[in-house]
């Protein structure tokens, strides 16, 4: 099973790799033939910038997945606010406005890691699908029977394709398409492993909300630490 999902991941990092790659090999092209012209060299430029952040980003996520991550433990609301300062950038970027609404002391059990890799993935997918001037919003709550904490992840884009959606609340990691994002793979795959579940509500043209449930239990107590 260790050698398949190896084999996956290989396969999907090839895959996420390769578009930016030979871009950026154009790029090295353009800019000998005509990199003296200063409207070619400033557009290819920044065309090489994107490419190696989309690379890094793959490299980032790949990390992520792989090293040892910490045992179970309590994060609190402002843990997860402070995610803000690594999407921020990103969002500012493509001209899309992030707003929290959450209490700073709320408190959340789960694999800190794990969630917030999760979480990283989900907010940057949140910020590309939406449109500039457009805003993603994150909420963090109890459920009605406060046995649960609900995060959700609020979208202005153009809405989820249906296969994506299928595959993530379903849990069936093999289902999701390479040549979806990466990021997406590993977010089902990450809520698999913390016991999580997934609730996705879409419409085309209206945008998303993605909303991560994880258990509220009583086995989580304070003397398990506190994410930082």
């Amino acid at each position: 099973e260790r050698d398949a999902l190896l084999a996956r991941m290989a396969a999907g990092i090839a895959h996420e790799v390769r578009n930016p790659l030979a871009g950026l090999m154009n790029g090295v092209s353009t800019l000998k033939r005509f990199g003296d012209e200063p409207r070619v060299r400033e557009e290819t430029v920044k065309l090489l910038e994107q490419g190696l952040e989309s690379i890094g980003r793959v490299v980032d996520v790949t990390l992520a997945t792989y090293r040892r991550r910490s045992e179970r433990r309590i994060l609190a609301g402002r843990d997860i606010r402070d995610l803000d300062l690594l999407i921020r950038p990103e969002a500012k970027h493509v001209g899309v406005d992030i707003v929290w609404e959450l209490d700073d002391q709320i408190e959340i059990p789960a694999d800190a890691d794990a969630l917030r890799q999760i979480l990283i993935n989900l907010l940057l997918n949140a910020v590309r699908a939406s449109p500039p001037g457009g805003r993603v919003l994150t909420r963090v709550e109890l459920g009605a029977g406060k046995d649960t904490v609900r995060i959700s992840i609020c979208d202005e884009g153009e809405g989820m394709p249906a296969d994506m959606v299928a595959s993530l609340v379903s849990g069936k990691v093999d289902d999701v398409p390479l040549e979806r994002s990466l990021g997406i793979w590993v977010v089902a795959n990450l809520v698999e492993q913390i016991g999580a579940r997934l609730s996705i509500h879409s419409e085309q043209g209206k945008g998303t909300t993605v909303t991560l449930v994880l258990p509220n239990g009583a086995e989580a107590s304070t003397e398990e630490g506190r994410g930082s």
